[in-house]
């Protein structure tokens, strides 16, 4: 479940940092609050540079987005650490960015983004494996259709950084949630898997060889633009648990609307990976094999 917040409160003004789901990092106290002129926004002070991270994900293949309300340098970010390590996205000087931060040093990443902001634009970064795609009201900007980066790319951690320019109010409806490409995400955005728990293991018997079925319902890319109808996909099984892999069994098959199965799997407990033909994760799902 994506952690999700509208930053309304009962009362007002109220601080980031005694908020639910919220815990600064660094930096001073109060660098980001609800404000008393703009309730159901967040606000900056402006007054230093602190990190807050929202609620944990517990996965480094993750996205975070919000509804942006003014410009500013301060960021909404991905693979968040502290306030000198993270990568994030902004809209500042007439400019959507996209920026990762090293050690304290600005690196930015694709291109400016030219246009004006509207209030309530939505903008998303993704982070999945070392590959980051950024879009401003469901289309990709910046990053064209994704870049390449390895910085941080096992940070678990999302959130805010405020930095030294007040903005009232700033962002509204922040959103952090887990992308397709793995962790403990059940299944890609939008995404319909079916098959969870036991799968038959046809005709086979006993334990060592026996071989059973995984069936996929059709599902979205991993950019959600479309259902893989009739698309020729690779498939992995990994044996065990996830993190604690002990074998991988590789095949294929063709995606329809009406789905896909996958056969000839070994027996276990494992989880099957649906992936497109470069390779990218479109679908997740645990299962065991009997």
């Amino acid at each position: 479940m994506a952690f999700t917040d509208d930053f309304y409160n009962a009362s007002y003004p109220q601080t980031l940092d005694v908020r639910s789901g919220w815990s600064r990092v660094d930096g001073t106290a109060g660098d980001c609050y609800l404000g008393t002129g703009y309730p159901g926004t967040l606000s900056v002070t402006g007054a230093s540079e602190s990190a807050y991270q929202c609620t944990s994900q517990s996965s480094a293949d993750h996205y975070t987005q919000a509804e942006m309300r003014f410009t500013g340098s301060s960021f909404v970010c991905v693979r968040l650490t502290n306030k000198d390590n993270f990568i994030g996205f902004r809209h500042d000087g007439g400019n959507w960015q996209v920026y990762k931060r090293v050690a304290g040093a600005f690196t930015q990443l694709g291109s400016n983004y030219a246009a004006a902001l509207t209030p309530g634009d939505v903008a998303k970064l993704s982070a999945t494996g070392n590959t980051l795609v950024f879009t401003v009201n469901g289309t990709q900007r910046c990053l064209g259709t994704g870049v390449t980066e390895t910085f941080n790319n096992t940070e678990a951690r999302q959130g805010v950084v405020a930095r030294a320019l007040g903005i009232n109010p700033w962002i509204d409806n922040f959103e952090a949630g887990v992308t397709g490409g793995g962790g403990t995400n059940a299944t890609a955005p939008g995404a319909s898997v079916t098959g969870t728990g036991t799968v038959s293991a046809g005709s086979a018997s006993g334990g060592s060889g026996a071989t059973g079925s995984f069936t996929f319902a059709a599902c979205e890319n991993n950019t959600h633009a479309g259902i893989l109808n009739n698309i020729a996909v690779n498939w992995t099984w990994l044996g065990g648990t996830v993190g604690a892999v002990t074998s991988i069994t590789n095949g294929s098959g063709t995606m329809t609307t009406a789905g896909m199965t996958i056969s000839g799997l070994p027996t276990g407990v494992g989880c099957g990976l649906v992936r497109t033909a470069d390779g990218t994760v479109v679908a997740y799902q645990e299962g065991t094999v009997t």
